[in-house]
């Protein structure tokens, strides 16, 4: 049995209840049930007798129970083993804004920055413990927890005053956007999807900051759309355009089967409270 294992199933033995048991572990009651499937899969016997609803313990389980104390206080013991760093992956635009905040709270956290949909595969693959991203992402094994929205604007330099009111208006001029699958462009495909209407792009970019940098340097007028915190208002100018307000979600993730320990719970209330 794992370390993993042997504080799920005694957890479960000392509440005979595997959601009080999640909810105690912060993990997912379908994964509490899982783990003790598995231990009985290895050890061909069962652990619990599940009567009108009920959990009632095994001898079996009486027996495991007081060797797996044992083991669990003899790991608690090993102080001299230091406890490896939580592991954190931030998607690009988040970084730009909001990762520095954590960083100053939780100075040996480790972070790695890449695009959204390498947060999911990082997250996904335990190669981090916990990921945030823009955009809205589904999957069984994650656990997903929406902490807000990003407000987006369009803007141009503030050289321009120029007079546009409507979606309209707006599609006949060059916006520079960021790329397909970007939860920016996502946003923008939708709100044209949603009123019928095409624009194809001739300025595509992975990085926020060329976008806003290109459309202060150009000869010509252009426009962007990015995040507002992104927008450098001595510089740009935003745009009001009629009957207009795109968002994108800010999302908290993490595998459903993580165990959380005091650490892991104290940097999740940090992110939530942070970001």
């Amino acid at each position: 049995m794992t370390i993993r294992e042997m504080t799920i199933f005694k957890s479960v033995f000392e509440t005979l209840s595997m959601t009080r048991s999640a909810h105690n572990l912060y993990i997912s009651q379908p994964a509490v049930s899982k783990t003790i499937s598995d231990i009985e899969n290895k050890i061909q016997t069962s652990l619990f007798i599940r009567e009108r609803g009920k959990l009632r313990r095994t001898d079996f389980a009486i027996n495991l129970y007081d060797k797996v104390c044992r083991i669990l206080i003899e790991v608690e013991n090993l102080t001299e083993v230091p406890a490896k760093p939580l592991k954190l992956a931030s998607s690009i635009t988040l970084a730009n804004t909001q990762l520095h905040k954590i960083l100053n709270a939780s100075p040996a956290l480790r972070v790695s920055v890449v695009n959204a949909d390498d947060v999911i595969k990082s997250v996904l693959n335990d190669q981090v413990d916990f990921g945030i991203v823009e955009g809205s992402y589904n999957n069984p094994e994650l656990s997903i927890e929406l902490i807000r929205h990003i407000k987006l604007e369009f803007f141009v330099s503030k050289k321009y005053k120029p007079n546009i009111k409507t979606i309209d208006e707006l599609l006949q001029e060059k916006i520079l956007l960021r790329e397909e699958g970007s939860s920016i462009r996502i946003a923008f495909d939708s709100l044209l999807n949603s009123q019928a209407l095409n624009y194809t792009p001739t300025f595509t970019s992975v990085n926020s900051e060329v976008i806003a940098s290109t459309i202060l340097n150009l000869d010509s007028m252009a426009i962007g759309l990015l995040p507002f915190d992104l927008i450098n208002t001595h510089h740009f100018r935003l745009l009001e355009i009629k009957d207009l307000s795109l968002k994108t979600p800010v999302q908290l993730v993490y595998r459903k089967d993580k165990h959380l320990n005091q650490e892991a719970v104290n940097l999740l209330d940090l992110i939530r409270a942070t970001i």
